[in-house]
C-alpha cells in the first residue's frame, strides 16, 4: 500500500514527471487552482459568503449553488479532458 511509506509515494509522484503524462500532471492542478482562485476572488468582490459555508448552511440555495459550481468545474473538466487527449 502506498500510504504506508509516504516517502515512496512522493518519489513515485515526482518520478512521473519524466513520463508522457508530465504535462497533465503539472498543468491540471495549476489550471484548477487558477479557476478556483478566480471564482473565489469574484465572490469576494461581490460580497458573497464563502462557497463551502453557504452550501452547507443555506439549504434553500443549495441547488443553485451546485449548478453554479458545475459551471466553474465544467471549465476545469473540459481542460482536463483536452490534456488527457494530448
Amino acid at each position: 500500500m502506498q500510504w504506508e511509506n509516504p516517502s515512496l509515494s512522493s518519489e513515485n509522484l515526482i518520478g512521473r514527471g519524466s513520463r508522457p503524462m508530465n504535462l497533465r500532471l503539472l498543468l491540471q492542478p495549476v489550471v484548477a487552482a487558477f479557476f478556483g482562485a478566480r471564482a473565489g476572488l469574484r465572490d469576494a468582490r461581490e460580497g458573497r459568503r464563502p462557497y463551502g459555508w453557504t452550501l452547507v448552511s443555506t439549504p434553500a440555495h443549495r441547488t443553485d449553488l451546485l449548478r453554479e459550481a458545475w459551471g466553474h468545474v465544467g471549465k476545469v473538466f473540459f481542460i482536463a479532458t483536452i490534456l488527457y487527449g494530448i
